[in-house]
């Protein structure tokens, strides 16, 4: 609700002269309707200090003579008749200022009820942001610490990457000195094969020979046995 614009006692002094002169009774209703602004309660009560001087200007009035004073008290008595309808038209009046006093009241009770509420509904969202912060800040808590573990898993990964590629590289260079092996062996073995071969060779022509030799030691027994016998 907005606040109301404020008023003066100067704003109030101003209505309730113009009225008086115009021969109307300055009311706090009529002077709030006038003024069209502030509250019924400022209104009256600034309006009560307007009085107030203006009944301090009447007590001050000089001295009359005593007849004319009779006069007066005549004219004091008739007046005070009209004041009693005019009392009875303020109190009418306050009757109603009352009213309105009480509508402005439950006006602003109903405001404060208003404010009560939001200022509550507030209380609340600051308490539920409140709850969503705490979860905010156990979830990046739980997310820092869920990097850290990855982080941690990701170097373990590098390192095993590092040795994985130490040892591929390793089983490379075996790879290589195993095809070499390989073809060594290969080598070694068309050797052996051609060695064995050319043993097998050798034994047969050597046993071939020893066969030679054999028939020609038996030739060279049988020459010796027939030479004497022919020489003599």
């Amino acid at each position: 609700m907005p606040r109301e614009a404020s008023i003066t006692q100067i704003d109030v002094n101003v209505i309730a002269d113009q009225m008086h002169a115009c021969g109307s009774k300055p009311t706090a209703r009529a002077v709030y309707l006038q003024l069209g602004r502030g509250s019924m309660a400022t209104v009256l009560r600034l309006l009560q200090v307007w009085q107030g001087e203006q009944k301090r200007a009447e007590d001050t009035t000089l001295q009359l003579p005593v007849g004319l004073q009779r006069a007066l008290l005549d004219t004091i008595a008739r007046e005070v008749a009209n004041a009693r309808t005019t009392l009875e038209e303020a109190l009418a009046e306050a009757g109603q200022i009352q009213k309105d006093l009480i509508r402005e009241n439950e006006a602003q009770q109903a405001d404060l009820a208003g404010l009560s509420e939001t200022l509550e509904k507030a209380r609340s969202e600051r308490d539920q942001f409140a709850g969503r912060l705490a979860q905010a800040d156990h979830a990046l808590g739980h997310s820092q610490a869920k990097a850290e573990q990855l982080r941690q898993e990701a170097e373990y990964a590098r390192t095993e990457q590092a040795k994985a590629e130490l040892l591929l590289e390793g089983m490379s260079r075996m790879e290589i000195e195993l095809t070499t092996l390989r073809d060594t062996l290969a080598t070694e073995r068309d050797v052996r094969a051609s060695a064995q071969q050319a043993a097998a060779v050798a034994e047969a022509r050597m046993a071939q020979m020893e066969a030679w030799l054999s028939k020609t030691h038996q030739r060279l027994a049988t020459f010796e046995v027939c030479s004497p016998l022919m020489v003599s």
